[in-house]
């Protein structure tokens, strides 16, 4: 080393620059060295203001720039060796004199890094300062700069002391925003914009929600302000802008109409006047549009658009026309544009795009729905470019392209690169670039090479979203969007385009969603991915995904990334900023997989990342697979033979069950048919059978006779119903079976029926319960046919449901239909069944007896209400039956609705009964002027006061009527005044009829009372075994009043009959083993008759004894004998004991001393005594009277 460089020796060497003649420049402690051609000398001092050099800087002028510790900078000029000191201060704005470090730019910019901010040289010694602003993101991270570097893409990266890195990108930060600034009298009034437009002299004029008008005054960057307090404004909230050609300024309100200020300042109001049809259609301004004609044309919230007419100062309307459909679409108006040919292209906010022709006033409308048609009925903005395109921005589904040759729309999405799907607002600059404003930023859109270009809050945006018509091209050419954080207006021109592509690499590869690493289980990898050039895949491996990225410091998130993989497509696939691909069911082969990336979609990365892939083929295209193939086809030949010996066997076999299957269904078939036409056979005798057996039954007085017709009766209702059944079933296998629907409450409907179940549950100690949703519910349904099929579900549930178990019902509302659920925690029904549950004559695998044929009638019963039937089950715990019913009345045929079901609560329905009986009442009573005790006294309950007045008018004059509104309150009655008939009905509050039925045939002083039940339903439930609830008689609504006179004349007529009988000394027709009885108080007469009977030689037999035998105390059973027959407990005893022996004395083959024995007397003088005082003569007398008359008799024979 040259003696001279000892100099350097003992000083600090802060900077080493080289000079423009390849001198170096040395900045130390003591002053600037520069070394040439080995030797090294001190720069003239003179030329710096201080000797401690921290930083070098030739600029492009080849000007030097010294940087000193506390001194500021000297600019030193070679080529007349003068010196420029810049220092803290006022003149220079140097924020401080401690210079760390000095650069330039590409662009000639000098940066300077100072110990308070960086400083940007902006000529004649000034310069511009940025520091650290706290809670701005943006700003720098420290005050303290400690050196500066710009990269190759003109990127500033910035080191602080205490503070990290920052980097300044010159592509990002590019808009200018514009906000509000507290409560500065010149700023601007409401961050929220709604809309712009511009002066004649070029001012920018905003409208904001809330804030009324600002024109922005771009010398001075403040805004005057029009609101409603100081200018007359009709409101604030404004919602649209325009200066028409005329110099008149428009403004849209919300709800308060429209505004026109003159030129002169004259302001007008338009509102709307539903009384004046030539009033602007409504009050909400939305658009205010000039075309090429000069006609202002206003857009409104939903009732269409109104032209100005100038001359007569009103509007014409165009409106909605429900009846015409080349009418406006009717909705919101967001925008309107104008077509080459002068057409208006309107674009709503739910009712799509129209096209609206002025001279013939007709609207075309264009909604979604069509493939070729807009992608969505909710629209933003439309716009008409310089080359005649039409472009639609939706509220959701991307942007539009008109294709007028195929009168077709072509769509954009983030797919191709939009960052967000929601167009807000759409421009044209004036080099044919579309301006995107959506809910994810700004966009710049090149239509020529279909490239985006995404901006967002990193680029100095006011925020994501953009607000709807908050977009306007001024007159230079400069763009502004608002937004709710005020608006950025900006030369379209000055925004940069980064052109610096990043770098791509593959960042990792999964197979089957499992990433690969080094080494692993498969061992594909082996070494780093950024070192592996190709791998090899099993075809069993063909399902991978390639993981990559690109590197952009400051762009990161606006990556984009295109592949290609050649031998599958060779040309590149647009990815947008997915940064993964996967593959499935590649065939073997060799691939290529390449992968670029690239910020602005247009400058893509030079070098793409690529990967060899080898997908290996299967075993079976390899030799060895060859030859095995070959060995299997000649033993395939060898076993052709064989193969078609088994096929031909094999179809023979199945043509042979083919046919026994054929003619076993044709057997079915046949034994149906014959099954059928038997019944049709056996319904009219049966019916024959049954009328007169009611007849023999109402006209025989002999006891054992009646009760043999009952039984008769019973069993023939019971097959009568079974072949109703089977016949209904099979007309609704044939299509026959047609049904009535109307209209009525499901809820009240299912709710009766369950009360007739009531009983039955009770009986087999089974908890019956019923929930709906609500209480009224109208369906349309076939009540008749309804009520089958919740018989047959109720009746397989009780069946099947053990004591202490439960029975549901469910009835549950649903938005279009009504789900009716029936389910038990019975035996349930094993799944090997559950295919068999509807098929005919399937009973299932329980004890109980069944015909088969009830849930495969229920099921075609429910498809002809258009419902469903479902059910699930698990044995033991859960059978379940869900029946979905559709509400409405449109899956019905007009032929199978009638106007309504008779409804049995209206009073009109007895009207003309009601009308007919007023006379006759009134002559009743004055005529029949009887004793008031000696009537009959009779409980009406009835809720509706209109029905328990008319039957009440029925029996006026003849019976004692007492009223009761529900059973509570007619058990009370019942208990305290002891009626001869209660007539009640079956759907009641408080207490129901049949729950009152019960307590009154379980309370020893009511039990003998005869009970009506008035029920709304068929007799089909009532008429059931083992389904009664202990009603004497069931009458179906609505009813003559002809029909109640009868029951309840032939209810009391038999109770007192019975009371004569037992009473009637001359009577011996009632033999205790012949009396039928059918009520729970005759059958209760009829234990006790049996008791007697059985007991009716035994002396030792009594009241206790026939106490145990019917379930009572002596108390109990001596007034419930009073209550029915007027007598005591051994009262009746002898009563029946005497009525026998008379029938023993009378066939003459008894003396009286084996008669008293036979029936239980003892005592022979006790027996004559009794005898005597019943039939007014002694046994032995009566005796020999009875037996001559039958010898006269005889003779006379």
């Amino acid at each position: 080393m040259p003696d001279s460089f000892q100099l350097l020796n003992d000083q600090t060497i802060h900077s080493i620059l080289n000079g423009p003649d390849g001198s170096l420049f040395i900045g130390s402690e003591k002053g600037i060295y520069t070394i040439k051609n080995n030797q090294i000398e001190l720069l003239n001092t003179k030329l710096y203001s201080s000797k401690k050099v921290i930083s070098l800087l030739f600029d492009k002028d080849n000007n030097l720039w010294a940087g000193h510790f506390n001194s500021g900078i000297s600019i030193i000029d070679f080529t007349d060796s003068s010196s420029i000191f810049l220092r803290k201060g006022p003149e220079s704005l140097l924020p401080d004199n401690y210079i760390y470090d000095i650069t330039q730019n590409e662009a000639g910019e000098i940066w300077v890094a100072t110990d308070n901010g960086l400083s940007l040289y902006k000529g004649d010694g000034v310069f511009e300062t940025y520091s650290s602003t706290v809670g701005d993101i943006y700003s720098l991270s420290s005050n303290i700069i400690t050196s500066i570097l710009i990269d190759h893409q003109e990127r500033m990266w910035v080191s602080t002391r205490l503070g990290g890195i920052c980097m300044y990108d010159p592509y990002r930060h590019q808009f200018n925003h514009i906000k509000k600034k507290g409560y500065e009298p010149g700023s601007l009034s409401s961050d929220k914009i709604t809309g712009f437009t511009e002066t004649q002299n070029g001012k920018l004029v905003i409208g904001t929600d809330g804030g009324g008008v600002n024109i922005y005054n771009e010398q001075n960057h403040t805004f005057e302000k029009l609101t409603r307090n100081n200018n007359g404004l009709a409101s604030d909230k404004t919602l649209s802008l325009k200066y028409d050609s005329k110099g008149n300024l428009w403004i849209g309100t919300w709800g308060n109409g429209l505004n026109k200020i003159s030129p002169d300042g004259q302001i007008t109001h338009y509102i709307h006047n539903e009384n004046d049809k030539n009033s602007i259609t409504d009050n909400n301004v939305y658009e205010i549009f000039e075309d090429s004609k000069k006609n202002i044309w206003i857009g409104t919230w939903g009732n269409g658009i109104s032209k100005y007419d100038p001359v007569n100062d009103y509007f014409i309307n165009y409106t909605h026309d429900p009846e015409n459909a080349e009418s406006f679409a009717g909705s919101a108006i967001n925008q309107i544009a104008e077509d080459y040919n002068g057409d208006l292209l309107i674009v709503t906010e739910f009712k799509g795009l129209d096209r609206f022709d002025p001279e013939s006033g007709k609207f075309k409308h264009y909604k979604a729905g069509d493939e070729k048609s807009i992608a969505l009925n909710a629209l933003n903005s439309v716009l008409v470019d310089s080359k005649n395109r039409i472009w639609v921005g939706t509220n959701g589904a991307g942007l539009n392209l008109y294709d007028r040759e195929t009168d077709s729309f072509k769509l954009f999405t983030t797919k191709d690169g939009l960052p967000n799907n929601v167009i807000v607002g759409l421009l044209e600059d004036n080099k044919s670039n579309i301006w995107i404003s959506t809910n994810r930023g700004i966009c710049k859109f090149d239509p020529v090479l279909k490239t985006f270009q995404n901006f967002d809050v990193d680029d100095g945006l006011q925020g994501y979203q953009f607000m709807p018509r908050s977009s306007y091209k001024l007159s230079d050419g400069r763009l502004v969007f608002g937004g709710n954080n005020g608006f950025n207006l900006f030369n379209p021109y000055e925004i940069k385009t980064d052109s610096n592509s990043p770098n791509v690499y593959l960042s990792g590869v999964s197979l089957f969603h499992e990433p690969l690493t080094i080494g692993g289980n498969h061992d594909i990898l082996k070494n780093s991915l950024l070192y592996t050039k190709d791998i090899a895949l099993e075809n069993n491996q063909n399902f991978f995904t390639i993981h990559f990225t690109g590197i952009n410091f400051t762009s990161q998130n606006d990556i984009v990334y295109a592949y290609q993989m050649s031998n599958l497509n060779n040309n590149w696939v647009f990815l947008g900023k997915e940064r993964f691909i996967s593959f499935t069911t590649l065939k073997p082969g060799d691939y290529t997989f390449r992968v670029r990336a690239s910020i602005n979609g247009s400058d893509w990365s030079e070098n793409p990342a690529e990967l060899s892939i080898k997908i290996l083929p299967p075993w079976w295209k390899t030799i060895w697979a060859y030859i095995l193939f070959s060995v299997c086809f000649i033993l395939l030949l060898v076993g052709f033979r064989y193969l078609i010996i088994a096929r031909t066997t094999y179809k023979n076999n199945l043509k042979l069950a083919r046919l026994e299957r054929e003619s076993l269904e044709s057997t079915n078939k046949a034994k149906l048919q014959f099954f059928t036409n038997v019944s049709h056979e056996f319904r009219t005798p049966l019916t024959l059978i049954l009328g007169p057996v009611e007849n023999l039954i109402e006209a025989s007085t002999d006891n054992f006779t009646k009760k043999q017709l009952k039984i008769v009766r019973g069993n023939t209702s019971r097959l009568l119903r079974l072949i109703n059944q089977l016949l209904d079933f099979r007309k609704a296998e044939s299509g026959n079976l047609k049904i009535n629907v109307a209209e009525g409450n499901f809820v009240k409907f299912v709710k009766e029926i369950k009360l007739s179940f009531d009983s039955r549950a009770e009986e087999l100690g089974i908890e019956f319960d019923i929930y709906s949703s609500s209480n009224i519910i109208d369906l349309y349904f076939d009540r008749d046919q309804f009520e089958k099929i919740l018989y047959n579900l109720l009746s397989n549930s009780f069946k099947n449901t053990p004591k202490g178990g439960e029975v549901t019902i469910k009835i549950i509302e649903n938005q279009e239909t009504v789900d009716l659920i029936v389910e038990d925690n019975g035996i349930g029904i094993p799944k090997e069944n559950f295919d068999k549950i509807f098929t005919r004559f399937y009973s299932g695998e329980t004890e109980f007896e069944g015909t088969g044929i009830g849930l495969a009638l229920v099921n075609s019963l429910v498809r002809l209400h258009h419902a469903e039937i479902t059910f699930n089950s698990i044995q033991n715990e859960l059978t379940q039956f869900k029946i979905t019913i559709k509400k409405g009345r449109g899956h019905f045929n007009d032929d199978q609705i009638i106007d309504d079901f008779k409804n049995s609560e209206r009073i009109e329905k007895y009207l003309d009964d009601a009308l007919s009986l007023e006379g006759v009442v009134s002559n009743e009573v004055e005529v029949n002027n009887v004793d008031i005790k000696d009537l009959d006294k009779i409980l009406i309950v009835e809720d509706n006061i209109d029905v328990r007045s008319f039957i009440k008018s029925t029996f006026l004059g003849k019976y004692i009527v007492l009223e009761a509104s529900n059973g509570e309150e007619a058990l009370e009655l019942a208990i305290d005044e002891v009626p001869d008939l209660v007539i009640s009905d079956v759907m009641m509050p408080v207490m129901d009829g049949i729950a009152l039925c019960k307590n009154l045939k379980t309370n020893t002083k009511t039990s003998h009372i005869p009970v009506i039940l008035l029920t709304a339903r068929t007799s089909l439930i009532f008429e059931t075994e083992g389904y009664e609830s202990g009603a004497d008689d069931y009458i179906s609504k609505p009813f003559s009043s002809s029909l109640l006179k009868v029951r309840v004349n032939n209810l009391i007529r038999q109770r007192k009959k019975l009371r004569e009988i037992f009473n009637d000394r001359n009577d011996l027709q009632l033999e205790p083993g012949m009396v039928s009885f059918t009520s729970s108080d005759e059958a209760f007469i009829q234990t006790a008759l049996d008791s007697i009977e059985k007991n009716m030689s035994n002396s030792d037999y009594s009241v206790e004894d026939l106490g145990k035998d019917v379930g009572l105390s002596r108390m109990q059973l001596y007034r419930k004998l009073k209550a029915m027959l007027g007598l005591s407990g051994n009262e009746f005893i002898r009563n029946i004991r005497l009525k026998r022996a008379a029938q023993l004395l009378k066939t003459g083959e008894y003396t009286v001393s084996e008669t008293t024995y036979l029936c239980g007397f003892s005592d022979l003088q006790y027996f004559r005594k009794c005898f005597k005082k019943q039939f007014k003569v002694n046994p032995s007398n009566y005796k020999e009277e009875t037996h001559d008359g039958l010898n006269q008799n005889e003779d006379q024979l």
